[in-house]
């Protein structure tokens, strides 16, 4: 399940910011780790590989509903976070929570890819793409 919850990156969400974006088709998880390597001759005859940094990213996908349900975020309201953050000349971010196994990722994010689409006597489906805006807020947890 994603959850995500408005705020600022200094302010953690409490249990009860935190709701449901949308109904979920697919998710994920990328670290995408930023290496070095060193070839070096003081090595033997293998290069080594050191992971500096990771550029995380979230895919979601998720099925639009003509009205959102009362217990979740709403993609109605998302949209329009999305585009008044962007009219404003600010950064599109949320505090984003996803489930998965038995871990839970939570971080301060960017809304890096928006896009939805559909017939007119279609189910819309929406993609989205999460960043991290701010690295301190970083967590995965085990989950209770």
């Amino acid at each position: 399940m994603l959850e995500v919850a408005d705020g600022c990156e200094k302010t953690p969400p409490s249990e009860a910011d935190w709701k449901s974006l949308m109904a979920g088709t697919s998710k994920g998880l990328d670290f995408s780790p930023n290496t070095v390597t060193s070839d070096a001759d003081d090595q033997g005859g293998f290069v080594e590989s050191i992971v500096t940094n990771a550029d995380i990213s979230l895919p979601f996908e998720g099925e639009v509903r003509v009205n959102d349900k009362l217990d979740e975020y709403g993609f109605y309201k998302f949209e329009r976070n999305f585009a008044t953050a962007i009219a404003n000349k600010s950064q599109p971010s949320i505090w984003v929570r996803l489930m998965h196994g038995e871990n839970i990722f939570i971080g301060y994010m960017n809304i890096t890819s928006f896009s939805w689409s559909g017939g007119t006597n279609e189910l819309v489906k929406a993609s989205l793409e999460f960043k991290t805006a701010s690295s301190k807020t970083i967590q995965i947890i085990q989950a209770p």
